[in-house]
């Protein structure tokens, strides 16, 4: 799952080349930004500090897998991003990996729907 990419701000034109930030889009000649996925809803957001979606406080890329667990065990919008600044490298480690668990899962079922659908 990309956390971030590049996308034109007005004609939404996405590009995988990094290179391309604040540079003239290919497409419509506006500008390119990178934008991030925001933890809460895993809409892409152009505002890097609240989700222009949710308004949540958007967690740092190294952190979005601890944001989502934190969400499904019930921590609430407001609280995940103190409940991240409270814990310690070892909690948030723990939770990137039980995300990672959950990943894993998700991405091999994907890939066994994309061969059936063959």
């Amino acid at each position: 799952m990309d956390l971030k990419r590049i996308q034109c701000h007005s004609c939404g034109y996405p590009s995988a080349d990094h290179t391309l930030i604040e540079k003239p889009c290919p497409q419509c000649g506006d500008q390119m930004r990178e934008i991030v996925r925001c933890a809460w809803c895993s809409h892409w957001t152009k505002d890097f500090d609240y989700c222009e979606h949710c308004g949540s406080v958007v967690a740092e890329a190294s952190k979005f897998g601890a944001s989502r667990m934190l969400k499904q065990q019930g921590v609430d919008q407001v609280s995940i991003s103190l409940q991240l600044e409270k814990a310690s490298n070892s909690e948030i480690d723990a939770l990137e990996s039980q995300f990672d668990a959950h990943r894993q899962i998700a991405d091999e079922l994907i890939n066994i729907a994309r061969f059936c659908a063959q």
